[in-house]
């Protein structure tokens, strides 16, 4: 429901020496920030390693990162590890481990290991999920709480000092064809805003989002899969109090070719 205009387009295979399994992307977007767009080539160099290159069109921002998969490299399965740098030579080395009962994750700059930033989740019962993350040798700096079945999500998380700060969701399945989310944030007790949402299927094709805050800022978005692989989306948002005002009403839109 962006309210920027975007025109992205992918192509696999487009025959770049040396990558197998290739995918192109172009993305271009006109937003607030101005225009801007984004180059991306990935796919495997050898069996258990991928890469991926982002650049700006004019190369002046770019970004490689390559993916170790220790399953096919070395035997140990949900282990994969991330090396990335970017034109100033800023890497970071990402090491990931899932399985059905945990996730941990680990990311560092080479240069200051001791200063990594760390996740961790555990799934100690079917549909309840408990995390922490937090960076270097200090105590975790947030918490979660997640409970999930079928039709239903809860999530709680705790952030801040003191974890003061507090983020509570929820999702609800209706039906089928509607879907309805809620989310409300605190900060030392104080009330920080709130947000609800729904997302109606209207069709195979056709998707419906309905957003509204508690100063009741509502966005809207129409997404329509106009063919195979070509999806428009439409996003609108304006103040209520301002809803008569034609000329604060902001229209967007994105298309994707795939």
């Amino acid at each position: 429901m962006d309210t920027h205009r975007k025109f992205s387009f992918e192509k696999a295979d487009v025959g770049f020496p040396l990558l197998t399994g290739q995918k192109f992307t172009s993305a271009t977007t006109d937003s607030s920030k101005g225009l801007g767009s984004e180059l991306t080539l990935e796919g495997g160099v050898m069996d258990g390693v991928s890469m991926k290159n982002t650049a700006n069109a004019a190369l002046s921002s770019y970004s490689t990162e390559v993916t170790l998969d220790m399953k096919k490299l070395a035997g140990v399965a949900g282990l994969k590890v991330k090396v990335s740098a970017n034109q100033a030579q800023k890497a970071t080395v990402k090491a990931e481990y899932k399985d059905a009962n945990a996730a941990i994750s680990l990311q560092a700059d080479p240069t200051n290991a001791a200063a990594a930033a760390y996740s961790l989740g555990l799934a100690p019962i079917d549909g309840v999920k408990v995390g922490c993350s937090g960076k270097g040798p200090a105590p975790p700096s947030a918490l979660a709480l997640s409970y999930e079945q079928k039709g239903l999500g809860a999530f709680v998380g705790l952030s801040g000092s003191g974890f003061s700060a507090v983020d509570a969701r929820g999702n609800y399945s209706v039906s089928g064809d509607l879907d309805v989310a809620a989310q409300v944030k605190l900060a030392g007790g104080a009330f920080k805003g709130a947000t609800v949402g729904g997302v109606y299927t209207v069709d195979s094709s056709t998707t419906v989002k309905l957003v509204t805050t508690d100063t009741m800022s509502l966005k809207s978005g129409l997404q329509k899969e106009l063919a195979t692989g070509v999806t428009l989306t439409v996003g609108h948002a304006v103040e209520a109090a301002k809803i008569a005002d034609t000329s604060a009403h902001t229209l967007g839109w994105t298309l994707e070719i795939k």
